[in-house]
């Protein structure tokens, strides 16, 4: 198989760059892939963000046409990037190519369900359009059942195994990591909340990879707050330097409102980190309440705050929650399984396309006859 994937640029940051990464990975030898990334977190500005958009759409017959593309395969959220993707998907349409959309929004029932009738009908009706939806949890196909009428398939996430380099330090206060964009949504204003009551703990301390539009706010919020002694803000790091995060770390949360299924949940989980996080999105499909992590409401400060304490002090624990999540990550999310998965899809999608044309092909026959019966 031939598969041109439409995404954000592979170097971007993200979740949605990662799970392109990966595919790459996982895919390997196994089809043919071809990127074409109309996006990219390095386009800073408005005018470069729409200059490599329309090239995109210039490229895209040049990349369909030649390499005898089987099927487009078409990774986005909601919100600004569902309808940056509709001129691929009708230029998929226009050429007769498989097209299908990977959703990764957090929230996307919130985004086709719209106050008003008349656009969340546009949205349905060019969602509709596509020859399959990928879904990141059975979670999300119950979800969006309502709004959906092209077959969906549940793909996990998965992440790829590496070996972490040992712990910088082993006379360290306990660490508890947090790692993706920095606001409201990932829940890192609940975590300030959370600092501020483990604050008088000299020996617990937040370190925050990542970075977001909020950074700034956050940081001055802390510092009012006098918490830089209790927090430590890493910046965006490189896959190496969040590598040495996760080996140094002993805990990691992630206070999420909102999720499709965190990349970074799994990469902890890899790292045999203990995970606190919220039961949104898909996270109910990696966490299990009390065997590899524990799951709380978004604004539940107290219930995190405790249970940080808990685990502080029961090494035990620590070390069976450890292992359990290693266990669940290799198990469940490693790239071999999501390249059967997505294989699967694509043989499922383009074995529809096969069915429709031996259906039209024995309609034609038919006709062919009738014509015949009729000369005669």
């Amino acid at each position: 198989m031939n598969i041109l994937v439409v995404s954000v640029h592979p170097k971007s940051r993200g979740g949605i760059s990662s799970v392109v990464i990966m595919q790459s990975k996982a895919l390997n030898n196994k089809v043919t892939l071809f990127h074409l990334s109309p996006s990219s977190s390095e386009d800073k500005t408005r005018w470069r963000k729409m200059i490599r958009w329309l090239k995109a759409i210039i490229q895209f017959p040049f990349l369909l046409l030649p390499n005898s593309i089987d099927l487009v395969h078409v990774h986005g959220s909601a919100a600004g990037s569902f309808p940056r993707k509709i001129p691929f998907m009708l230029l998929s349409k226009l050429f007769r190519k498989k097209v299908i959309y990977h959703m990764h929004s957090g929230a996307p029932e919130h985004y086709i369900n719209q106050p008003s009738w008349i656009k969340s009908n546009i949205i349905q009706c060019l969602l509709n359009r596509y020859d399959g939806l990928v879904v990141l949890s059975d979670h999300w196909q119950s979800v969006l059942a309502p709004y959906v009428r092209i077959p969906m398939y549940s793909v996990f996430n998965a992440v790829e195994p590496r070996k972490l380099p040992d712990a910088t330090s082993v006379n360290k206060p306990f660490t508890v990591l947090i790692s993706g964009e920095t606001g409201y949504r990932k829940g890192h204003f609940t975590l300030l909340k959370i600092v501020q009551q483990l604050s008088s703990y000299q020996n617990i301390v937040f370190n925050v990879a990542g970075a977001g539009k909020d950074l700034k706010r956050l940081q001055t919020i802390a510092s009012v707050q006098g918490l830089n002694d209790s927090i430590q803000w890493l910046g965006w790091l490189s896959p190496a330097q969040l590598d040495q995060e996760y080996a140094n770390a002993d805990l990691f949360i992630l206070p999420t409102h909102s999720e499709g299924m965190p990349m970074a949940i799994l990469e902890a989980m890899f790292a045999g980190l203990p995970v606190l996080s919220t039961p949104v999105g898909s996270i109910p499909d990696c966490i299990a309440e009390g065997k590899n992590g524990y799951l709380f409401a978004p604004e539940d400060v107290k219930g995190f705050a405790e249970k940080i304490l808990a685990l502080k002090d029961d090494p035990a624990l620590m070390k069976q929650l450890s292992e359990n999540a290693r266990l669940t990550a290799h198990s469940q999310f490693t790239p071999k399984k999501f390249s059967q998965n997505i294989r699967a899809v694509y043989q499922q999608v383009l074995i529809g396309n096969n069915q429709q044309r031996s259906k039209h092909d024995r309609k034609t026959d038919n006709n062919n006859d009738k014509l015949r019966k009729t000369a005669i």
